[in-house]
Formats: C-alpha cells, sequence, structure tokens
C-alpha cells in the first residue's frame, strides 16, 4: 500500500496469513486496518507507524487472534469484531477514544437500568460499556474507563487492554 495518501481503511482479505514490514508506509490518512483472523505474523510494529497518523490508526480484529495479543503488545487501539458486531472496549461514542464522557455515558446507562428504563443501546454500545464482560452494564464498569482515562491525561500510554491487565 505504499504511498497511498488517500486510503482511509484497508481490509486484508483471511488469504493473507503474513504482513512484511512497513506495509502501509505514506499511508497518511489511514485510520482503520481490519486484519484476518487467520493471520500468523506481523513483521514489524514498523508495519504500522509509517503512517504520519500512527496514533490515530486503529486495527481491527478478533480477540484472542495475533492482530488482538499485537495491538496489545504495541500499543495500538483496537476494535472488536464479535458476531460480526465492531466495538472498541470502553468508548460509548465510537469515535475510538477513550474518555470521560465514555464513562459518564456508562454510569448514565447504568442509572437508567437500575429505575426501570428500556435499555436503548445498540449492540456495540452494549459491548463497549460491560468492561468486564459479565453481561451486566454498571457503575465498576464506568469507573473502569474513568480510571483509564486519568491513567492517559497523565502520562499514561498503554491501550485500554494493556491497563486492564
Amino acid at each position: 500500500f505504499y504511498n497511498c495518501q488517500l486510503l482511509t481503511e484497508v481490509d486484508i482479505p483471511e488469504s493473507v496469513t503474513y504482513l512484511s514490514l512497513s506495509a502501509f508506509i505514506g499511508c497518511y490518512n489511514l485510520k482503520y486496518i481490519t486484519l484476518p483472523e487467520n493471520l500468523i505474523e506481523v513483521y514489524s510494529y514498523s508495519s504500522f507507524t509509517s503512517c504520519s497518523n500512527e496514533d490515530k490508526v486503529v486495527l481491527k480484529g478478533y480477540k484472542d487472534s495475533k492482530c488482538f495479543d499485537f495491538a496489545k503488545e504495541n500499543g495500538i487501539k483496537f476494535m472488536y469484531i464479535d458476531d460480526g458486531i465492531e466495538y472498541m472496549l470502553g468508548d460509548y461514542d465510537g469515535n475510538t477514544e477513550i474518555d470521560a464522557a465514555d464513562a459518564s455515558a456508562i454510569l448514565t446507562t447504568f442509572s437508567l437500568l437500575q429505575t426501570g428504563n428500556e435499555n436503548k443501546l445498540t449492540d456495540s454500545q452494549k459491548k463497549a460499556c460491560d468492561i468486564d464482560g459479565d453481561g451486566i452494564i454498571n457503575a465498576a464498569d464506568a469507573s473502569t474507563v474513568l480510571a483509564y482515562y486519568s491513567y492517559s491525561q497523565t502520562g499514561g500510554e498503554s491501550i485500554f487492554e494493556a491497563f486492564l491487565d
């Protein structure tokens, strides 16, 4: 994809099992890269940092895949693909940033659910808000998102999944 400056998103097909060094050099506007579930190896972190926009690149993939492990180890934002639903854990509003607004929205959702109001979340929002994966959106989920936001605003550099560990 050398120097594809207009490229904003790429979906690597399932037939690809290896991603080479500097695969996206010069892709200054690249935002999303969907990697296949059967990816065996990503040669180097520089496969993604060759873009001037590397802090904005989001890898899309499957939990417990090479893509997930690679993103977590290298501090690259990760968007889950789960049963056809795409979401970023902790990102209620889907803007690829995990911040105080997300924590507030999760807490508001919890409050509404506690008072018997109907759950009007999308499937992506439900998955993004359930931080601990227990099937329940609660204050603990909101608190975890807020703790991460505080961590990231005071110099913490790891992505959300690494913070959770």
